[in-house]
Formats: C-alpha cells, structure tokens, sequence
C-alpha cells in the first residue's frame, strides 16, 4: 500500500509499508520517533532519515567512505535487538550537525545508526570506543582506529 508523508524539506513524499525502518527505543532524544524512511540525497554524500510521523529528519553519513580506517564491531546486544543474522543485511551511518558556517559541521562516530536492511529495524547504538567522538569533524578525517571486541 502506497502512502505519502509532507516533509518540509523535500515535499510530498511516497513509500510502501516495506521501506518503513522501525525504531524499537527511537532514538535518543526522539524517543517517540520510532518509524523513518531513508531518502538519497542525489549528488551528495548525504542520506536523510525521515520521521513518518513528524516532520523530523537527520542528516546522515557513510562513515567508512569519509573516515579513512573507521572499523566498527557491532556488540552482540545490538545484533540481537536488531536481529541481524547476516552482515550483508547490515548499514550502518553516523548523524551528521550540519552548523554554520558548513565547516564546522560534525558526524557523531561513537553511536552510529545501525539498519538491518533485510528486517527493516534500526537503532542508533552508543560503542564502548573512546577514541570516537559524537563530534568529529565532517571535514577532517581521523587516524586509523579500530574498535570493540565483541561480535564480527
């Protein structure tokens, strides 16, 4: 079933039921949002997580293209609440503060958006890695790290 949300940042917008990502906790400081939609931005490195039920959205980032060495281990409490069998259905993004002026833009590399993709479920997961921060640098890119010892 096809149906549309007014999104004021890019109009009307059209999805199905089975683009839906569900949110069990929402995330922090949006508790109550709990479905989103993902938009591509064209010609950009920007996706946008959309709220269906409100006019929210959040800018987010491949961090493995635009931080050179970024490695993450999924802990093994978000594999289970994700349910995510297989690392093929996994995507994961940071959210992007896009300020003023466009330099001093941040990506948030210590809790990252986690999507399992084949069942459609999300949650945005703080890490145990000091080394990343909630405000690195959009610009900058960071030294090779890696995290975790938990999971695959």
């Amino acid at each position: 079933m096809t149906r549309s949300l007014q999104s004021s940042l890019y109009g009307e917008l059209e999805y199905n039921d089975q683009d839906v990502y569900h949110f069990e906790d929402g995330v922090p400081g949006f508790p109550h949002l709990r479905e989103f939609l993902l938009i591509t931005v064209e010609e950009s490195p920007f996706t946008v997580m959309h709220a269906i039920n409100e006019d929210t959205s959040f800018f987010l980032i491949n961090p493995f293209t635009r931080y050179e060495g970024y490695e993450v281990q999924i802990p093994n409490a978000a594999k289970k609440q994700l349910k995510i069998e297989n690392l093929e259905d996994v995507a994961l993004y940071s959210i992007v503060v896009l300020r003023e002026p466009l330099e001093d833009s941040t990506a948030n590399l210590a809790a990252p958006v986690i999507l399992n993709t084949k069942g459609k479920l999300g949650a945005q997961v703080s890490l145990d890695a000091p080394q990343f921060s909630i405000r690195t640098p959009l610009f900058e890119n960071i030294p090779q790290v890696s995290v975790g010892k938990e999971g695959k």
